[in-house]
């Protein structure tokens, strides 16, 4: 039943960011999930095994944790500038969520749909100018992407994936959540260390960062953002209204994105009375 595995799902990661210690066998699993991960990382870094450079410029963006920080927005954001400058700006998204096989590249247009492609890339494509494409195998949708024209490469959500050679690494960290437990999957949220995050080219974080240890943000290059909910568009008339015009208006909420509590707040911050129907990220109920 997906509302079962949702509502699961929910409550294994609501158990990340509470105080309450993970059992032996989530920590035993945890340990080892940090132990290959740490490996594996540093086969890439010492050239053991190969990184693959494409022919322009690569630019990654991610989270060290599991959960909605932000990274669609941030690459939303940098795309836009870039191709302000005219740059011609390529897209990998992971297409979660979606119905068709990414083993190999597929192109997301404004027209493609959410249940074959994934909700991430058809809002980008919508949204942007760019070439989006989606792709289990990070290398080869960039060089597609290349083949195509693209001037420069985002790749959202792909810190992980080291076999694509990277020029610059963007970290986004959620600030009102942390890192919670700090243990590894699948007792905690980790991906990676904490410790790990001097090693990135720039980390943004998203809201106040009173939730993080300051030592790890000690000789990092970090900036503070919010994300704003500004406007409500309605999908039958394709008109769009302020949020404030339904101040003290009750209404029913469906957030498919990974940190909820984040969008509820903003609502309420505009007067909205919200019910929350419980999905799990990207839209699964």
């Amino acid at each position: 039943d997906c509302s079962l595995m949702t509502k699961l799902s929910r409550k294994i990661e609501s158990s990340w960011y509470t105080s309450k210690k993970p059992n032996v066998v989530l920590r035993l699993l945890a340990f080892s999930f940090g132990l290959l991960s740490g490996i594996r990382k540093s086969l890439y870094s010492l050239g053991i095994l190969k990184q693959i450079k494409i022919e322009v410029p690569v630019i990654v963006i991610g989270n060290i944790n599991v959960g909605g920080t932000g990274k669609t927005p941030v690459t939303l954001w940098l795309a836009g500038i870039l191709q302000k400058q005219g740059v011609l700006v390529g897209i990998i998204s992971r297409g979660y969520g979606g119905s068709l096989s990414r083993r190999e590249p597929i192109f997301v247009s404004k027209n493609s749909k959410a249940e074959e492609v994934g909700d991430e890339s058809l809002y980008l494509a919508r949204e942007l100018d760019a070439i989006v494409c989606v792709c289990i195998d990070k290398v080869k949708a960039a060089e597609t992407l290349v083949s195509h024209g693209a001037e420069v490469i985002i790749s959202d959500d792909g810190l992980q994936h080291y076999t694509l050679a990277r020029d610059f690494e963007i970290l986004v960290i959620d600030a009102s959540r942390g890192f919670g437990n700090s243990y590894f999957l699948p007792a905690g949220p980790l991906r990676e260390q904490p410790e790990t995050i001097q090693s990135f080219d720039y980390v943004l974080i998203n809201g106040d960062d009173e939730n993080l240890d300051q030592n790890w943000l000690k000789d990092t290059r970090y900036t503070k953002f919010r994300l704003l909910n500004e406007t409500v568009e309605s999908l039958s008339e394709q008109s769009r209204e302020s949020i404030s015009f339904f101040s003290g208006s009750e209404v029913l909420v469906l957030a498919g994105i990974g940190n909820q509590e984040r969008f509820y707040t903003s609502l309420k911050d505009f007067g909205l009375i919200i019910q929350p129907v419980v999905v799990d990220d990207h839209g699964e109920s």
